[in-house]
């Protein structure tokens, strides 16, 4: 559907390969840092995506909206139906 297809084309897939569920095992800077200043962070899978309280690899986005409005890699720009289709995309992993 249209938001997989914004998911592959907007370059997602670079850090969260669906063949690697939704993964990958390298570690990429997200241009922020934790409390002790890493940059660098390995992925977490969005597999069960729809489940979870807390977003990022920090959990510093307590919703969906937020994170994809927030990701400093990832920002979602672009039309409100980009947007909500990306999140529909997002809760059937």
């Amino acid at each position: 559907g249209r938001g997989e297809t914004n998911f592959r084309q907007r370059g997602c897939i670079k850090c969260h390969d669906p063949d690697r569920h939704y993964t990958s095992p390298e570690t990429y800077d997200v241009a922020v840092h934790d409390e002790s200043g890493a940059r660098l962070f390995n992925p977490p899978s969005l597999n069960g995506l729809r489940h979870r309280r807390a977003f990022f690899h920090d959990g510093r986005f307590r919703s969906l909206d937020e994170f994809l409005t927030s990701h400093p890699d990832g920002r979602v720009t672009g039309s409100p139906e980009a947007l909500e289709n990306l999140k529909a995309f997002l809760m059937t992993l």
